[in-house]
């Protein structure tokens, strides 16, 4: 017997309101068919917005737009055009329909469990690098720790990419000639300039997040493509983003659905959102702004990446980008990869999240050499 049948709609929609998660929404969907009914029937009972508001999603910056541009594509009443604003447009004035509504609750609960099924490869895959190759230099245990949430939203920032743009394939296909759909789903500086992944018109350094993703979810099972329309190709770009043409093309991918093989991750709701202070400024736990690339990215790039390649040193790993995508190494907070050993700062006090400070390391060469050569050791190199 269905749990929910005798009660009444206002008090369905209170609990809805109370669900926190896509996948929680979608598994209550599956075992009522009154809660459904609501849905299919009477759909402004249950308000696009509210239901939002009510999920992680709301505290995720450039989440709630891109959840709008999906649902757009998918939803009946789109009108395709060679304009790029026709598919970029988030207002919120458009028709929803209830079949459109429930599934985006199905992709957004699809999005949850592919972003649990990466952070958990990720960390494993990160845990099992420094316990090999770096047991000496750990400073503390919390380089295992779950993942926080600035991690958390890193990688749904990315599979909404991944996934805003690879639906936009199939309707300008459908809808469009070539020629246009080249300039509407192919051209790259197109889409950076629509979704902010461009800056001074160059790709910003966030951009590696959405390709070290797109490598998880290939080591998954999931089919992903890499090149144009016209030129497809299986093999991922070793080159760091930075420095690929900014017409480099994003991974597309033809279907979001874990296989078989990959199934049985666990599920999880992000944790709240941490407060602004000072310590979680400093450890890189809250978004300054939806462009700025992770700490631990521009670290790393800074220290050990510009630095080895200025010297002109033979450090072909370095180059190599692949292994540290599937490390999470551009999606990490700066506490986990300090942790790990693989981060110094040369100055100031620096306030840890159990009290106390860090000292800083000085200024030196060796201690940039012995940065680089953590980095090379965590993919089992050498420099």
């Amino acid at each position: 017997m269905d749990p929910f049948q005798r009660l009444p709609a206002e008090i369905i929609q209170q609990i809805i309101y109370y669900i926190p998660d896509f996948v929680g929404l979608e598994s209550l969907l599956l075992v009522s068919e009154r809660v459904q009914a609501i849905f299919q029937y009477d759909p402004c009972l249950v308000g696009l917005e509210d239901l939002l508001a009510s999920t992680y999603i709301s505290t995720m910056p450039d989440i709630p737009r891109k959840f709008h541009q999906v649902a757009r594509i998918h939803s009946q009443s789109i009108g395709y055009g060679t304009d790029g604003d026709d598919i970029d447009s988030t207002s919120e004035n458009y028709h929803m329909s209830s079949a459109t509504l429930l599934q985006m609750i199905q992709i957004a609960a699809q999005i949850q469990r592919l972003a649990c099924a990466c952070l958990f490869t990720m960390r494993r895959n990160f845990c099992n690098a420094v316990e090999t190759h770096l047991a000496l230099s750990i400073n503390n245990k919390d380089f295992a720790a779950p993942p926080s949430w600035i991690e958390e939203y890193r990688t749904y920032w990315a599979l909404w990419h991944l996934r805003h743009y690879s639906d936009l394939q199939k309707p300008a296909l459908d809808h469009l000639s070539f020629d246009d759909c080249t300039t509407m789903v192919q051209n790259p500086d197109t889409y950076a300039a629509w979704n902010g992944l461009t800056s001074n018109e160059s790709l910003i350094p966030r951009v590696e997040e959405i390709w070290a993703v797109a490598a998880v979810l290939a080591d998954l099972g999931l089919h992903v493509s890499y090149g144009s329309l016209r030129h497809h190709q299986q093999d991922e770009p070793p080159e760091a983003l930075w420095d690929v043409p900014q017409g480099t093309p994003m991974p597309l991918i033809s279907s979001f659905k874990l296989p078989l093989q990959a199934l049985g991750y666990p599920v999880w709701c992000p944790p709240p959102v941490p407060d602004a202070t000072v310590i979680n400024d400093v450890w890189d736990r809250i978004v300054q702004a939806s462009s700025i690339p992770s700490l631990v990215s521009m670290f790393f790039r800074t220290q050990v990446y510009d630095i080895l390649i200025a010297r002109r040193r033979t450090a072909k790993c370095m180059q190599d980008m692949r292994p540290y995508r599937r490390l999470g190494t551009f999606i990490w907070d700066a506490w986990r990869v300090y942790s790990a050993g693989l981060m110094l700062f040369r100055v100031g006090k620096i306030p840890t999240p159990y009290g106390g400070f860090i000292e800083p390391s000085g200024p030196g060469l060796d201690k940039v050499r012995m940065m680089q050569t953590r980095w090379a050791a965590l993919i089992g190199k050498d420099l």
